[in-house]
């Protein structure tokens, strides 16, 4: 109620995403949908934030470990600390963290209104996923999920023997070798999660 006083509206058509000319006259079917909208509003984070997929938590743990190994054998091979820290570290801990997210926290089923509206940003809790020209359901989750995964476990394991061959690469040969390394890194992400979106 306070936020549709805030934005001039009333609490009907805030809920209902439009403006009604004339609120007095609603139906009382469409006034039960409302209600049923709101509830199941309401529902959604309860189930979101009871969910942990303890079934994927060795996988994670197992691409972690991977990670730190790969990590500190290059090190041992003696990489250049601008390919090890300013790289590949950084690349390392964000597929970490989003392996985390995909294996362990992420739904397997979208909310309800994902469905009933064209929505392009998955948001969840402090999680935000922005594909323009994407629109999540529970059509399309069922695909973009596992491409989400896989990705954050290459990210997490594959990142360290790409950049260990970068490394060999002389000079200004290596900065452009290591841009383009980073654009494919992101592109691994977006290109097969844009394709499998569309599989409906």
């Amino acid at each position: 109620m306070p936020l549709a006083q805030v934005l001039g509206v009333t609490v009907t058509e805030l809920l209902e995403g439009e403006e009604i000319e004339n609120e007095e006259t609603i139906s009382a079917e469409r006034a039960d949908q409302v209600v049923q909208k709101a509830i199941s509003l309401s529902e959604n984070p309860t189930v979101r934030s009871s969910r942990f997929h303890k079934k994927n938590l060795p996988a994670w743990l197992a691409m972690t470990i991977i990670a730190v190994v790969e990590f500190l054998f290059m090190m041992w091979l003696g990489c250049s600390a601008i390919t090890l820290f300013s790289s590949l570290l950084t690349l390392q801990i964000l597929g970490v963290m989003f392996a985390a997210y995909f294996w362990l926290f992420a739904p397997e089923r979208l909310p309800s209104y994902y469905d009933e509206n064209r929505i392009n940003v998955f948001v969840d809790g402090i999680f935000h996923m922005n594909m323009p020209g994407v629109y999540f359901n529970n059509r399309n989750w069922s695909h973009i999920l596992p491409v989400c995964r896989i990705w954050s476990l290459l990210a997490s394991v594959a990142s360290a023997p790409v950049f260990y061959l970068l490394d060999q690469i002389p000079g200004k040969l290596q900065y452009i070798s290591t841009l383009t390394a980073l654009i494919l890194y992101l592109l691994g992400l977006f290109i097969p999660l844009s394709y499998a979106a569309k599989k409906i």
